[in-house]
């Protein structure tokens, strides 16, 4: 963040709540939005995760391939109207997160993103140029 930015807020919003066995799970949207006081601009920094809630001990954060990518989204606002356009902003992300959630069939305990088995990320070095 630069010297002239300053955090306008920093969100979690529940989306939507499921229960697996004895398992409780909230997916989440993110949303970090800040503000360039000397050019008028607002960014806002989106992102998902699954939470497993755990009453006793220590939450696990699961990143499953249906989530959207992460996403940024700049525009040019007062200061006054910057609050209102990121609440805008993140109810925008969190309706395209609720609508990635796959259905019931997906939720099951043998779910493999449930037990860690996550998306393969890109990496440049498996690329092989002939």
């Amino acid at each position: 963040m630069k010297m002239t930015e300053r955090t306008l807020s920093d969100t979690v919003q529940i989306v939507e709540n499921k229960e697996v066995g004895r398992n409780s799970y909230e997916v989440c949207a993110t949303a970090l939005a800040t503000y360039d006081e000397t050019c008028g601009r607002m960014q806002v920094v989106l992102d998902s995760f699954v939470r497993r809630f755990e009453m006793r001990g220590h939450d696990e954060i699961l990143r499953p391939a249906w989530l959207p990518r992460s996403d940024s989204v700049v525009t040019h606002v007062s200061l006054d109207e910057a609050p209102e356009a990121a609440r805008e902003i993140l109810a925008s992300w969190a309706h395209k997160v609720r609508n990635s959630i796959p259905g019931l069939s997906e939720w099951g305990p043998e779910a493999a993103w449930l037990h860690g088995a996550q998306e393969k990320k890109f990496n440049f070095n498996d690329v092989q140029v002939s």
